[in-house]
């Protein structure tokens, strides 16, 4: 990452806090829980901290392996401005050694990424989207012919995670 640069090696350790964010999708939600749980199995201390919509939060707050569920409301824009920057001081005080976008064509998931101050920031690689080079600090090509739970628990082997079998 050309911002917040971080060391490469940073994904080889143990991490007390690891957040995911997931904005838009119920069913994309439902398709990362193979990756929280392969996360969650390899780093059972680790906090798990899920950002996602409000719209969200009911479906987020029944996975058991979430320990913290942030919101962001976008109901109004007032609502939407103010979560967003209550979320991003809440996580910029925790300060996630591992932030996984699992958005793959939003540019502001990628740019909520970089203001969290994460020190690894871990998204997907569009050619479209060659800007995110410069914020995410470990990419990774998205394959839209793999079934996308496959693509984010390979997300989680970056971390040195392995999955159940599903």
């Amino acid at each position: 990452g050309a911002f917040l640069p971080s060391n490469q090696t940073a994904l080889e350790k143990e991490f007390k806090t690891i957040a995911i964010a997931k904005f838009k999708g119920m069913g994309s939600i439902i398709q990362s829980t193979p990756m929280i749980n392969a996360i969650k199995n390899k780093y059972p201390n680790a906090e798990i901290i899920f950002i996602s919509t409000k719209a969200n939060e009911i479906l987020l707050k029944k996975i058991t392996w979430i320990d913290t569920v942030v919101c962001i409301d976008d109901t109004n824009l007032i609502k939407f401005i103010s979560s967003n920057i209550t979320s991003l001081f809440f996580l910029i005080k925790k300060r996630p050694e591992v932030y996984f976008d699992l958005e793959i064509y939003s540019d502001y998931s990628t740019l909520f990424t970089l203001f969290t101050l994460s020190t690894n920031r871990v998204g997907f690689y569009l050619r479209s989207s060659s800007f995110r080079m410069g914020i995410y600090t470990h990419m990774m090509f998205f394959n839209p012919l793999v079934p996308i739970s496959n693509v984010y628990l390979q997300l989680s082997m970056l971390i040195g995670c392995t999955p159940k079998n599903t």
